[in-house]
């Protein structure tokens, strides 16, 4: 049985930021995620991995892997751990979305993990993103959950 769905708050690309973990969490997490498994989830908007949760669980439960970790990205900017009445917090662009998700891997997340990437919506793009940019990390797997990028070129803005 695994335990339940963690959040936890980390300091990354000059923000702090929410990320919510089943398994291994982010404190050792270079040590404790040496040489395994961990699936990462990227949002769509509204960005918040909160909503993730339930997911999670049942990707856990489904795939029956007990050493596996599943962790949920959330957007910087987009959750906060106190927040203000007026939004007034700093917003952050596609770009510094995806560099921000690069900086996590590079920061909790060892070179000799086997990782999965997860991305639904335009989360998706984000995705791409990082795999085209990654230098340092093996992706084993990329899965796309309704994405955005389907018809991107077509959608009016």
């Amino acid at each position: 049985m695994v335990s339940k769905v963690q959040e936890s708050w980390v300091d990354c690309f000059g923000s702090t930021s929410s990320v919510f973990t089943l398994g291994h969490g982010t404190c050792n997490s270079l040590e404790m995620l040496d040489s395994r498994e961990l699936v990462l989830i990227i949002p769509g908007n509204p960005g918040c991995s909160s909503m993730l949760q339930d997911f999670m669980s049942g990707l856990y439960n489904s795939l029956g892997k007990p050493e596996l970790s599943i962790w949920a990205l959330s957007y910087i900017g987009h959750e906060s751990q106190c927040p203000s009445l007026l939004p007034m917090d700093r917003t952050y662009n596609l770009e510094e979305q995806i560099q921000h998700k690069l900086a996590l891997m590079d920061k909790f997340i060892p070179r000799t993990a086997k990782i999965t990437l997860i991305g639904y919506s335009i989360g998706c793009k984000i995705i791409m993103e990082m795999f085209k940019r990654n230098t340092t990390h093996t992706i084993h797997e990329i899965f796309f959950l309704f994405p955005a990028i389907e018809n991107m070129n077509t959608t009016m803005n």
